[in-house]
């Protein structure tokens, strides 16, 4: 066990569950809103799980709901969201609003608030097992593996989340596979290349231990080929050598680094169901991804993506040397990364899969 990272874990989540305890409900006695539909965020940074949030969100505005977004915490409005249409509030501020119709959390924390809150229809999405980003016996799994077990309607976005819920807390959960945003997801005009190698991409937070961020570039280490970093949060490590950082670039220009890669390189230890790899093979490149949770989504190893197992850095290596000296490999992954993002379905069909389900209720 990490004693420091158990430490911080346990001092942030008593400050967000302190939050918890002291909130108060004065909601007045009404009937709910037909229409109206809340979604709980615990923030409005860049995240992915709040990425789906704000598209799902956008596209349900356009079909005649009333959708509005409620942060936990008082944070900067989204302008890494493009085309942003829906109103944001904090919690703080709920007692003035409507009973909404239905009620969204979509992380462990928020799911707590649902029980507190009134709402016709309660439902908790699940992005991801949330639980496993904790150290054993702290207070923040505690707490994650207990919101599993409340009585609400339960959604997910990937089919291993759904077996999870229903095989250890024997939940029956909606599965609705993510959108991609093909407006923005598409080969377009790359940054000039000072150099005519493979140009590698990896990509995650740098300060979650679970993206791999660390081990990918142990995989690149001395390696011919050009090496791109983009991230949203943290700063590399010293010795990480890299030929450009992207730093907290607006998420609709994200799609010209992916357009400028030839592959993405996610080593990660947990996942939901991580967009990148496909948002990859939208603008036209390919992935060597590990056995991560939600890969099987869409990932097909040998044809349109190479899989590995977890931490297996030499086989990774492996990889990256074949794909340097097999340029019919490449293009051939390449191909079936773009037939795969051509089949996969865009918000606006997820989108209006989720209202008639959730209307259905």
């Amino acid at each position: 066990m990490n004693l420091r990272l158990y430490l911080n874990q346990n001092i942030s989540t008593f400050k967000n569950f302190y939050c918890f305890l002291k909130f108060k409900l004065n909601f007045q006695p009404t009937e709910p809103k037909k229409n109206f539909v809340y979604f709980l965020v615990p923030h409005t940074r860049l995240t992915g799980g709040n990425i789906v949030i704000f598209e799902y969100a956008n596209q349900l505005k356009k079909m005649a709901l009333k959708p509005l977004i409620i942060s936990l915490k008082k944070n900067n409005q989204p302008t890494w969201f493009p085309r942003q249409k829906v109103k944001i509030t904090t919690i703080d501020k709920i007692n003035r609003l409507p009973v909404p119709e239905i009620l969204i959390a979509s992380s462990w924390i928020t799911s707590y608030y649902l029980s507190q809150l009134k709402a016709k229809k309660k439902i908790y999405f699940v992005q991801s097992i949330e639980s496993r980003f904790f150290e054993p016996f702290s207070l923040p799994k505690l707490l994650a593996c207990r919101s599993y077990k409340q009585p609400f309607i339960f959604l997910t976005e990937a089919q291993w989340i759904k077996k999870y819920l229903k095989n250890k807390y024997q939940q029956k959960a909606k599965y609705l596979k993510n959108g991609l945003n093909k407006s923005i997801f598409r080969k377009t005009k790359p940054f000039k290349r000072k150099k005519k190698k493979l140009t590698v991409l990896i990509e995650g937070s740098l300060r979650s231990k679970y993206k791999g961020v660390g081990q990918a570039f142990k995989v690149v280490k001395n390696l011919n080929c050009q090496v791109w970093l983009l991230s949203y949060s943290g700063q590399p490590k010293k010795d990480w050598s890299y030929d450009r950082f992207f730093s907290n670039i607006p998420y609709s220009q994200t799609a010209k680094v992916y357009s400028s890669c030839d592959l993405l390189l996610k080593m990660s230890k947990i996942e939901g169901m991580f967009a990148p790899p496909l948002e990859m093979m939208a603008c036209g490149g390919t992935a060597i991804v590990t056995k991560v949770t939600g890969y099987k989504e869409y990932i097909k190893d040998g044809k349109n993506a190479l899989v590995i197992n977890i931490d297996d850095v030499s086989k990774a290596r492996k990889y990256l040397k074949k794909l340097f000296n097999n340029p019919k490999l490449l293009k051939k992954l390449k191909k079936g990364g773009q037939q795969t993002a051509q089949k996969w379905p865009d918000w606006k069909k997820q989108a209006e899969k989720l209202r008639k389900w959730l209307l259905s209720l």
